[in-house]
């Protein structure tokens, strides 16, 4: 199943720009090979895009700008998810790539 299959849907069909960039995303993360093109590390920059995005989302669905059945609860908790993806990207990865940080010897 992909990233936003279960979210696109259930906006109001007039939202076309969140509609759209949803479905790019979904796109993005089905073909993984996307990922790889350009310097540094493009899975956690797409995944930092993404909790951009679903934090511009859940803002909208809770002040009633976005129209859709997404109960703001929900729109809170999947921006907390794509924050917790994030986080243990982040752990399993490492510190990034030509960091200066070296593990202390103490």
């Amino acid at each position: 199943m992909s990233t936003n299959s279960g979210e696109a849907h259930l906006l109001d069909p007039q939202e076309k720009a969140l509609f759209a960039k949803a479905s790019a995303f979904e796109a993005r993360f089905a073909n993984p090979a996307t990922l790889q093109q350009g310097p540094g590390d493009p899975v956690m920059a797409a995944a930092r895009e993404i909790v951009d995005f679903k934090t511009v989302a859940e803002q909208g669905i809770c002040s009633g700008q976005v129209r859709s059945i997404i109960d703001p609860e929900l729109g809170a908790h999947m921006g907390r998810e794509a924050i917790r993806f994030t986080d243990e990207l982040q752990r399993a990865t490492g510190p990034a790539i030509g960091s200066s940080a070296a593990p202390s010897g103490r």
